[in-house]
């Protein structure tokens, strides 16, 4: 590698300050909680909030009404996000976003993502099936599904895969159904089709696409788990503080102190690489510097909520604590980012190549 300058731009910056301020306002642990009981899962006033930002506008080209930015632009708004647990389905919209401008064909649909419509993807691993012109089968773990728009999807024709747009208000009743997910601050639905006809075709996919696509999900989920493994480490640094435990808060014993220094160690690590790979992503060293992004921030995020939840005791393992759903959070968001053992594979691939 070049080890090129690590550096953050004006608007970069602008975008981590509000997004820093915006996000602990408005996702307080009380609220969060509140949109885990609610049946969308986010507050559509507050979606209203984020679009006005512009933040839904910022990977959709100029002449589409956007700002025309590149992936990396969007880390700091992903990294508050996963802060604060911020429940929207911000990371699923950037993500298809991404997408749709690497396949080109979706002219139509870009102006109405950044106008604040909810367009998310299904997995691109699991496509339908079409036979005569219809669709037919089963995809699930999309994300936001049940508030989408439009969900995009993969379809298989023969050797032939190709993108789709399918607009939900043509489907029908019982055709999404929510899924359960361990992290109960975000929601995921199953599609199923029979025979259905009713979508557009965006474009061809190719495995270059197809293998961008899932690097842009995991880099985004990276963001979010780094974000997540920052306030892990504040909910432990928090209760160490509070706790007393033989006439001294627990913080000041060296097993708890040298354990909560080595979870911010991991924490900061996370971030160092996360903003790399913002810098990099694009250039010929960002696959590296993304995977290398992932692979710390899933054992950031994991570590320092484990910690969180041994410091709590007994209360750490109940669902009142707030370290679980920091631990939730972060074993979703492993999942979604893909095997850490694949991007560590693919890592030593691209190093050795050099």
């Amino acid at each position: 590698m070049s080890g090129a300058l690590i550096s953050i731009g004006e608007t970069e910056a602008d975008l981590l300050g509000v997004a820093t301020k915006f996000c602990a306002e408005k996702a307080p642990i009380e609220a969060v909680r509140r949109w885990i009981d609610d049946a969308q899962g986010f507050e559509s006033a507050l979606w209203a909030e984020i679009v006005s930002l512009g933040w839904t506008s910022i990977l959709v080209p100029e002449d589409a009404g956007g700002l025309g930015m590149e992936l990396g632009a969007t880390i700091p708004v992903v990294e508050q996000m996963g802060r604060r647990l911020l429940a929207a389905p911000f990371t699923a919209v950037t993500a298809s976003t991404a997408l749709l401008v690497r396949v080109g064909g979706g002219e139509a649909l870009l102006p109405r993502i950044a106008a604040g419509e909810i367009v998310t993807a299904a997995p691109l691993s699991t496509p339908f099936m079409v036979k005569d012109g219809t669709l037919s089968g089963t995809v699930g773990l999309i994300l936001w599904g049940e508030a989408a728009d439009v969900i995009l999807a993969a379809v298989e024709d023969g050797n032939r895969l190709s993108l789709i747009a399918i607009e939900t208000k043509a489907l029908g009743t019982g055709a999404l159904k929510r899924e359960s997910l361990i992290d109960d601050t975000r929601r995921s639905a199953s599609l199923t089709l029979d025979r259905f006809d009713d979508f557009t075709v965006i474009g061809a996919l190719d495995a270059d696409v197809v293998g961008a696509h899932q690097l842009d999900r995991a880099l985004l989920e990276a963001a979010d788990m780094t974000g997540g493994a920052r306030a892990a480490v504040d909910v432990a640094v928090g209760y160490a503080q509070d706790r007393v435990q033989f006439g001294r808060p627990i913080g000041s014993y060296q097993a708890i102190k040298h354990g909560l220094v080595d979870v911010h160690i991991g924490a900061e690590k996370a971030r160092s690489h996360l903003y790399s790979a913002a810098h990099l992503y694009g250039t010929g060293e960002g696959e590296v510097s993304a995977r290398m992004a992932v692979v710390q921030a899933v054992k950031a995020a994991s570590e320092a909520a484990d910690r969180a939840i041994q410091f709590h005791g007994g209360f750490g393992f109940t669902y009142d604590c707030d370290a679980q759903l920091y631990r939730r959070r972060a074993m979703l968001g492993a999942a979604l980012a893909g095997d850490v053992r694949q991007h560590r594979q693919r890592l030593a691939e691209l190093l050795l190549d050099e």
